[in-house]
């Protein structure tokens, strides 16, 4: 009875052997197929490949202030400029204030011939001494005082020396 038993087994492997191989046979065939439509597939992919390449290309004309293939190192440059420029302004008007009130302090300026009463319609007479203006010191106020404000009242400093000796003049 084994031996049946065995004889019945080895058929039925048999039988499924034999239906695996068809399985594989028919499967042959369809990766065969499929391998003729993917390559038929390739080859029409390059004809419109190389149709796309022969058509023209349109022109895309564009203003850019950096390149495109480094906008990271470009970003960089353009900020380290503009900061640099900035610095460089700061410097340049620091240096001229500076340069401002040396010059102001060593080389003080007299009062003008218009603010000595010449011709304001003052009779002749003996003639006020000049009057030297004020001189601002680096210390005093500071270096960023408003030069409206600053000329403002010297202009009012003048105009009451220039009416006390106007007055002067009258009482004599």
């Amino acid at each position: 009875m084994s031996e049946e038993v065995v004889l019945a087994v080895l058929k039925e492997v048999l039988d499924e052997l034999k239906e695996a191989n068809k399985s594989l046979k028919e499967m042959d065939g369809k990766v065969k197929e499929l391998e003729t439509r993917v390559g038929e597939t390739t080859v029409g992919m390059s004809k419109v490949a190389t149709m796309v390449k022969a058509l023209p290309s349109p022109i895309v004309w564009r203003i850019s202030m950096f390149p495109e293939n480094d906008r990271q190192g470009s970003y960089k440059t353009f900020i380290r400029w503009v900061i640099g420029g900035i610095v460089v302004a700061f410097m340049v008007e620091s240096g001229y204030v500076l340069l401002h009130e040396w010059v102001q302090h060593e080389y003080p300026r007299e009062m003008p011939a218009a603010a000595s009463g010449t011709n304001l319609g003052v009779p002749p007479g003996p003639s006020p001494s000049p009057v030297l203006l004020p001189v601002r010191k680096a210390g005093e106020g500071g270096f960023r005082k408003s030069t409206k404000k600053v000329k403002k009242i010297i202009d009012t400093l003048n105009l009451n020396i220039i009416r006390r000796e106007i007055d002067s003049l009258r009482g004599n």
